[in-house]
């Protein structure tokens, strides 16, 4: 099942063991489209779309027509990730069809990523509005999930969007419960981008010394984790 959220991880040496299972005789087709599928997500996770939009495809084409319509659903929902910021209008459709398809599977957890995907494709078209609309439709899939992964991430983007939008106190509150709860979690990597985005908010309060405060935290996470 597709659990998966941007934390902290060795992408590469996931790679690695990925392509050892690739080659184990006797592989269902599904299985097969699985590991591809998550090869592809992490190819995306550390920069490489090339890559991740050939072995998605490579998924697609394992299960073929008669796969699982959640799976494929989830598979064009990882390519339309790809294209969200150049081509939105292409992206929307397959990720309503992921979201259809993980409403009739039932599935909270789809649910959420779908609305996820949504949330950044409005937001790189600047439909905030929207945006904020898909991303709490996504924060409630989470909370009933009890997800704090995927919980963090949703308030840190609409913390940012708040900011963008003028409303600096909602921007702080949803910035801070997020940060708080990668902080409890230990995603430090996104703990360091969602403090930057406090200091950013935090200016436009014009509190500028908590401004420096976050800003200086972000940094010192960002060393100690290399990047």
């Amino acid at each position: 099942d597709d659990a998966a959220q941007d934390i902290d991880g060795d992408f590469a040496e996931e790679m690695k063991t990925c392509e050892r299972m690739l080659a184990f005789e006797g592989l269902e087709r599904r299985q097969q489209a699985e590991i591809l599928r998550r090869m592809g997500s992490s190819s995306s996770k550390v920069g490489d779309s090339a890559k991740a939009k050939d072995l998605l495809q490579k998924a697609l084409t394992v299960l073929g027509a008669a796969g699982d319509a959640l799976e494929l659903a989830r598979i064009r929902n990882l390519l339309a990730t790809l294209i969200s910021k150049s081509s939105p209008s292409e992206a929307i459709p397959m990720h309503e069809a992921y979201l259809q398809a993980a409403t009739g599977a039932n599935s909270a957890k789809d649910v959420a990523l779908a609305h996820k995907a949504m949330g950044g494709v409005h937001f790189y078209a600047n439909r905030f509005d929207e945006a904020i609309l898909s991303w709490k439709e996504a924060l409630r899939a989470y909370d009933s999930l009890n997800d704090d992964f995927g919980r963090s991430d949703i308030l840190v983007n609409l913390g940012v969007i708040y900011n963008i939008k003028g409303d600096t106190q909602s921007s702080l509150d949803a910035l801070g419960d997020g940060i708080a709860k990668k902080e409890k979690i230990g995603d430090y990597k996104r703990l360091a981008s969602a403090l930057n985005n406090l200091g950013l908010a935090f200016t436009s309060s014009c509190n500028f010394e908590k401004a420096m405060e976050s800003l200086k935290k972000s940094l010192e996470v960002k060393i100690r984790v290399g990047d």
